[in-house]
C-alpha cells in the first residue's frame, strides 16, 4: 500500500485504480491552463497583500503580478498573447468580488493528516475566506467548460473531506465557491456544504480510501486506454500475474 495520498489520487483511482497504482509517484500535481494558472495566482497575491498591508491591493499592483508571473511559468514570451484577456477578467473579478469581500482569507493553507491505515494525506489549498467566526468557504479557480459540476469533482470532494478532518471542532466548511474564467470574465459559482451534502462526502472518499487501503488496484476500461501509458501491463490486455512488478 502506498503511504502518500493527496486528492489527486482520489480523483485518479475513480478513473483506474491499476494506473493510479502503477503511476503513483508521478501523480504529483495537475496545472490549470496557463491563463487559469496566472489569474488564480495574481488573486492569492491580492488576498495576501490584503493581509498583510490590511487594506484591499490597489489595482494597479495587479499588472505589475501579472507581468511576474507570466516571466516566472512562460518559457517564450514573445509567443504568448493572453496577457489582455487576463487583464480583462482579472479586472471584473477585482471589481465585482475582490473589492467588494468583507470576509478575511486564509491563503496557502497546508493540509497534513495520519489516517488509521497509515497513509498520509496531504494537501494544499490556496484560497480559504472565513465567513463569520467559524463557517468557511473554499475556493478555487478553473478554467468554464460545457459543464462544471463541483459535486462531480472528487478533487474539490477531497479536499472538504481533508479540511474538516484536519481543523477544530468549532470551524466547519459551510460553502464551496468555484471561480469559473471564460473569455473576457471570471463567474462565481457557489453551493452550500449542508450536513446532508457533508455525510455524502464523507462516505464517497472513505469508499476510495477502503479501496486503496485494501490494496485493490483493478483496471478499469474507458475510451482513455488506447493511450493510457500502462496499457502494455494491464492485465485485461494482458497477462499479469502481479502488477507490483511493473510498478
Amino acid at each position: 500500500m502506498p503511504r502518500a495520498l493527496t486528492p489527486l489520487h482520489l480523483a485518479s483511482y475513480t478513473r483506474c485504480p491499476l494506473r493510479t497504482y502503477l503511476l503513483w509517484d508521478k501523480i504529483k500535481g495537475f496545472r490549470e491552463a496557463l491563463p487559469v494558472e496566472i489569474i488564480g495566482r495574481v488573486a492569492r497575491r491580492a488576498y495576501l497583500h490584503e493581509l498583510k498591508h490590511e487594506s484591499k491591493a490597489d489595482w494597479r499592483l495587479l499588472p505589475k503580478w501579472v507581468d511576474v508571473e507570466i516571466r516566472a511559468l512562460v518559457k517564450d514570451l514573445s509567443s504568448f498573447k493572453e496577457v489582455k484577456n487576463i487583464l480583462s477578467r482579472l479586472q471584473v473579478w477585482y471589481d465585482k468580488q475582490y473589492m467588494i469581500n468583507p470576509n478575511p482569507v486564509i491563503v496557502n493553507l497546508p493540509i497534513r493528516a495520519e489516517l488509521d491505515s497509515g497513509l498520509i494525506y496531504t494537501d494544499h489549498i490556496e484560497i480559504i475566506h472565513i465567513l463569520d467566526g467559524h463557517n468557511l468557504m473554499i475556493e478555487d479557480f478553473k478554467e468554464a467548460s460545457g459543464e462544471d459540476n463541483i459535486l462531480r469533482d472528487i478533487k474539490a470532494l477531497a479536499r472538504v473531506w481533508g479540511l474538516m478532518a484536519t481543523m477544530d471542532k468549532p470551524l466547519r466548511i459551510t460553502h464551496y465557491q468555484r471561480q469559473l474564467v471564460s473569455i473576457g470574465t471570471i463567474t462565481p459559482i457557489r453551493i452550500e456544504i449542508t450536513d446532508k451534502l457533508l455525510e455524502k462526502i464523507y462516505k464517497i472518499v472513505k469508499h476510495i480510501l477502503r479501496g486503496i487501503e485494501r490494496d485493490i488496484f483493478y483496471p478499469a476500461i474507458s475510451v482513455q486506454c488506447g493511450k493510457c501509458p500502462v496499457r502494455p501491463h494491464c492485465s485485461i490486455l494482458t497477462e499479469v500475474k502481479d502488477v507490483k512488478d511493473y510498478r
